[in-house]
């Protein structure tokens, strides 16, 4: 995860996470740090990052989206 390769979390961080997931919404935490000096980064190199925030993809079931897997059903669509 990325807020355990982060160093300096807000404390509002991991609520705000569980937050969103519980609601549904897809979440990329964005963190960032210096590569200057690295000529090559691996997954070694993924620690002390800032955290920036949280890109949040939201997809909700469309209401009508039963009505919609119904009439496939009856087209026979699996």
């Amino acid at each position: 995860m990325v807020l355990d390769r982060c160093s300096n979390v807000p404390s509002t961080a991991q609520p705000a996470l569980e937050a969103l997931f519980s609601g549904g919404t897809r979440v990329v935490a964005l963190a960032t740090r210096s590569a200057a000096g690295i000529g090559s980064l691996s997954a070694s190199d993924e620690h002390g990052l800032a955290l920036v925030g949280f890109l949040t993809f939201a997809d909700r079931v469309k209401a009508d989206a039963g009505a919609s897997i119904a009439q496939l059903e009856r087209l026979g669509w699996r």
